[in-house]
């Protein structure tokens, strides 16, 4: 999410943050959420859908009935990406808490 505000606030991504549905709600990881919450609604084109994570495995999955509606896009994160920001962030005690690694 940070890097994702980092791009927007500076203009290096081909969309504002007008172009967003919800900017507020980019962290909504179900599609079938995701489709009942924002896919009932009328768009001049097709929803563009950056799904962001850490996994090859990962996938966001949206109902038959609205996979017309939109195209999903997977972009998968590196480690060290993430791990730079939980540094910047000084959330590292946390992580490592959570993960119970030592």
């Amino acid at each position: 999410m940070a890097i994702i505000r980092i791009l927007l606030e500076n203009g290096l991504l081909k969309f504002t943050e007008e172009d967003l549905i919800n900017p507020n709600d980019m962290q909504l990881r179900n599609g079938k959420k995701f489709s009942d919450r924002y896919l009932g609604l009328r768009y001049p084109q097709k929803v563009k859908i950056f799904y962001v994570h850490d996994s090859h495995y990962e996938k966001f999955i949206l109902p038959k009935t609205t996979k017309q509606k939109a195209e999903v896009f997977h972009v998968i994160t590196a480690p060290e990406i993430e791990i730079l920001h939980i540094i910047d962030q000084d959330r590292h005690k946390i992580f490592l808490q959570k993960f119970q690694c030592h």
